[in-house]
């Protein structure tokens, strides 16, 4: 191993535990190794990660940009968060999903709305206690929502890499994403934490650490994603 504390994860690449995917997510060390990722390739993180940023921004200004091409961004950024944890991200990596444009853009908008029913179904009690304005039904709905934001919705954060990775249409990346996790319902809600915690830490290091700290999220979730799926 490395002395050096910053240099890119290598051990996974030859660990053939790692290229099968041990089906376990240990959150140490997909922390370990999104920080090790993180700063040994952190200029072509920033940097492309700024490109998505405008190329994102200007897509969502004019409108039909935001249904048609932000979503294979995302595509694309979710590729290079892959490559980057693999070892063999780069910038041409955003840009991706669109030498398969009308399947990418097809799947992305499909699980985008998989995605919002499923927060929307969480909700659903508390909408309907609103427009009935019942006090018991928004109360419970409180509940309902708390309970789907802690033990549904965390299980369904790897969904975009069963999609990007291997191809997995959205209704059955779902099925795989939850069943994955089945016996891991703690860990993906403490990993869910960790995403909402991490970001506030980067925010208050002078607001300047926020950009980092969103990065390395991301790399997190993508190395739990390589140790449920492997390679």
């Amino acid at each position: 191993m490395s002395d050096d504390r910053y240099a890119p994860p290598t051990a996974a690449l030859g660990d053939p535990a790692r290229e099968r995917g041990t089906g376990r997510i240990e959150i140490g060390e997909a922390f370990r190794e999104a920080w090790a990722a993180l700063w040994a390739n952190f200029p072509l993180l920033l940097g492309t990660w700024f490109l998505f940023a405008v190329l994102g921004t200007l897509a969502t200004i004019t409108v039909v940009g935001f249904f048609l091409v932000l979503p294979v961004l995302v595509w694309g950024g979710t590729r290079f968060s892959l490559n980057v944890i693999d070892g063999n991200a780069e910038v041409a990596d955003l840009f991706a999903g669109f030498s398969d444009y009308a399947r990418v853009l097809g799947t992305m908008i499909t699980l985008g709305l998989v995605i919002v029913l499923l927060y929307l179904a969480g909700q659903s009690v508390t909408i309907l206690g609103q427009v009935a304005s019942s006090a018991v039904l928004t109360f419970l709905g409180t509940l309902v929502n708390l309970a789907w934001g802690l033990g549904v919705m965390p299980r369904l954060a790897f969904v975009w890499y069963y999609v990007v990775d291997q191809g997995l249409p959205p209704v059955e990346a779902v099925q795989t994403s939850w069943n994955a996790t089945s016996d891991q319902k703690l860990t993906c809600l403490l990993l869910g934490v960790l995403s909402g915690v991490i970001p506030l830490i980067g925010f208050l290091c002078l607001v300047v650490g926020l950009i980092p700290a969103v990065m390395l999220v991301y790399l997190i979730q993508a190395s739990a994603y390589r140790q449920l799926a492997g390679r």
